[in-house]
């Protein structure tokens, strides 16, 4: 592969890089919850860039957001149904449940070559923990 078809990926992923080498038959995968924002949400986001912008810290806005249940793990082809099929069970039971997130958290991934800004959950965590224990 190229510098440039490197650079490409980067631009095509948001500026993610692959944290690991692409071995055929691998797939990367994380367990998350969507996440719709309401207007206080953006707010707040528009805030905090204008914010950091004044120290010269640029941020980049992401257009979809989610709760991360799970670090990126790697699952063989064959492990990819089982997979699902084990968190479609561990899930159907649940009941919906309120979590609330309002402390903000610096957050660098396992590599170190990507951080970000989140809100930490404070109360439903204990539940999002039973979804993938």
């Amino acid at each position: 592969s190229s510098d440039l078809e490197a650079h490409e990926d980067m631009t095509r992923y948001g500026g993610r890089v692959r944290n690991f080498p692409h071995e055929r038959g691998n797939w990367a995968t994380y367990i998350y919850t969507p996440y719709e924002p309401v207007e206080e949400f953006f707010d707040l986001m528009d805030t905090l860039v204008s914010h950091a912008h004044t120290y010269g810290v640029i941020l980049t806005k992401m257009e979809e957001f989610h709760i991360s249940l799970s670090r990126t793990v790697v699952l063989r082809h064959h492990w990819i149904n089982p997979f699902v099929q084990s968190l479609r069970d561990k899930l159907v039971p649940v009941y919906r449940f309120f979590c609330l997130a309002k402390h903000l958290k610096v957050y660098t991934n396992k590599e170190n070559n990507r951080t970000f800004l989140g809100l930490e959950v404070s109360s439903g965590h204990a539940e999002l923990q039973d979804l993938i224990l």
